[in-house]
């Protein structure tokens, strides 16, 4: 997912966010939340893409979901979903992690996490149709900015949370699985404190899950399961949102999940069935996804999760099979299984967003 740099400054209280060290430059490494053994399991990525383990999985709060990075890769959020808290980690030479301060409290059960690349605001995304702002201390710690935001009078689920490129606007879509309601796409101004401010909302398929942004800033796609389809828009000025001709994601679509000019889609969980995998999409210099292949490729039984360092890509999966699935990428998108895959996490149950890799 892109995430983009905020121009504004803090107001008064708010501290300056944690600034680069060696950790960032250390060797890759790949995170994956176990959501049902409680625990994070950190890799060293090699340079085939084969995974080495670091350490023994971390101790987490109960059901720890999302998982995201400072700009610097320093520090870790991650949203626990049992427990309604966000924690904050300090990332080690290594990769390991290592709790800083105490977790923030979420008012509802926490889904989706969403960190500014100046590092300074966490947004956070919950169940009971919120969205939460954070500003980020100096040692890396949370610290509540506002109230939890009411997203489209509570109608749905808040899902996932993006902001624009220029810092200017946030999205957050909403979305239930099993609920045929059309969701809406919410597009807020970002002010000065980071808090958010609702400008406009706009309809969407129903059950949204992820949003993607290019790199570039200038289009926007979501996963609607309902409809088993990714919504291309075009980000006009002033947040607008243009809608492009949709693209189908047999079945299921989670993620929009974008690197360069590729986009993985997993199709996962019990309603997948037999298109159950991961699909990967090309972005064209107009937006227009186009899928590559009629199938998907197999990545266990309910993948849930990519994450991609353009040359390869890791699914995590939302079942007990405690497995990763890992794969070589071509530029022209098409997945090759690395050599030991699929690789142990040591852990069960991954859910949204439980797999990263630290930038």
């Amino acid at each position: 997912m892109i995430r983009v740099v905020f121009t504004a400054v803090l107001a008064a209280g708010a501290m300056v966010a944690p600034t680069a060290s060696a950790s960032a430059a250390a060797a890759p490494t790949l995170y994956v939340t176990n959501g049902g053994s409680d625990s994070i399991s950190v890799f060293t990525i090699r340079p085939s893409g084969d995974l080495d383990p670091v350490g023994d999985p971390v101790p987490t709060p109960d059901m720890p979901r999302g998982i995201v990075f400072s700009p610097s890769g320093d520090v870790a959020y991650v949203v626990n979903g049992g427990a309604r808290e966000v924690s904050s980690y300090r990332v080690g030479a290594r990769g390991e992690l290592t709790p800083i301060g105490r977790p923030v409290e979420i008012a509802g059960e926490p889904f989706a996490i969403g960190v500014a690349p100046d590092g300074r605001a966490v947004y956070v995304t919950a169940f009971d149709a919120t969205v939460s702002t954070f500003a980020v201390r100096h040692d890396g710690t949370l610290e509540p900015v506002g109230e939890p935001l009411l997203v489209d009078e509570g109608r749905l689920p808040a899902r996932d949370v993006e902001v624009s490129q220029d810092g200017r606007y946030a999205f957050v879509g909403t979305g239930e699985l099993d609920d045929p309601t059309p969701g809406v796409l919410a597009t807020y101004a970002v002010r000065a404190d980071h808090t958010l401010e609702l400008l406009r909302t706009t309809e969407i398929a129903p059950g949204a899950l992820d949003i993607g942004v290019t790199q570039d800033g200038q289009f926007l796609y979501v996963a609607c399961s309902g409809t088993n389809q990714i919504l291309p828009f075009r980000i006009g000025p002033g947040g607008g949102l243009h809608p492009l001709p949709a693209a189908a994601a047999p079945e299921f679509p989670i993620s929009a999940v974008i690197h360069g000019h590729l986009m993985f889609v997993t199709s996962g969980g019990d309603e997948a069935g037999a298109g159950t995998g991961v699909w990967v999409f090309t972005i064209g210099s107009d937006g227009t996804p186009r899928r590559l292949g009629d199938t998907p490729t197999a990545a266990g039984g309910a993948p849930v999760w990519p994450a991609s360092d353009g040359r390869h890509l890791y699914v995590s999966n939302e079942n007990l099979s405690a497995e990763l699935f890992g794969f070589d990428v071509s530029r022209g998108g098409k997945l090759a299984p690395l050599a030991g895959s699929p690789f142990p996490v040591g852990g069960q149950l991954s859910l949204f967003q439980s797999t990263a890799i630290r930038p």
